[in-house]
């Protein structure tokens, strides 16, 4: 075991225009299945603060709830790209599915063991 004075090291995908980070923070540029790992565990990030701003308490609750659902859009889309889904495909099967089946704007649930 070590005197415990160390540093995790964590990566996380970032905007492209993000500016360059300051030393000691340095890019990394993710590739295939890397790529793909990062854009689901930014999924789960984004996921959490769209969470988190519904339930919060904030006064500006509606455009925090808008930011991270656009953020959460933005990493849905990309990740689609990957296996050459468009944004247009995304929302027709949307639109079907919510023809056939519903959407959830009643505040249906069922119990479930």
């Amino acid at each position: 075991m070590g005197d415990g004075n160390y540093r995790v090291r964590r990566h996380k995908l970032v905007r492209d225009k993000m500016p360059e980070p300051q030393p000691p923070r340095r890019l990394r540029h993710y590739e295939g299945k890397a790529y793909q790992e990062a854009l689901l565990a930014k999924l789960e990030e984004e996921t959490e603060e769209l969470i988190q701003a519904a339930s919060g308490q904030r006064l500006d609750k509606m455009m925090q709830v808008l930011e991270e659902a656009a953020d959460v859009l933005e990493v849905v889309y990309t990740l689609a790209q990957l296996y050459g889904i468009t944004p247009a495909a995304i929302e027709e099967t949307r639109q079907q599915k919510r023809a056939a089946r519903g959407g959830f704007t009643t505040g249906r649930g069922i119990e479930i063991d």
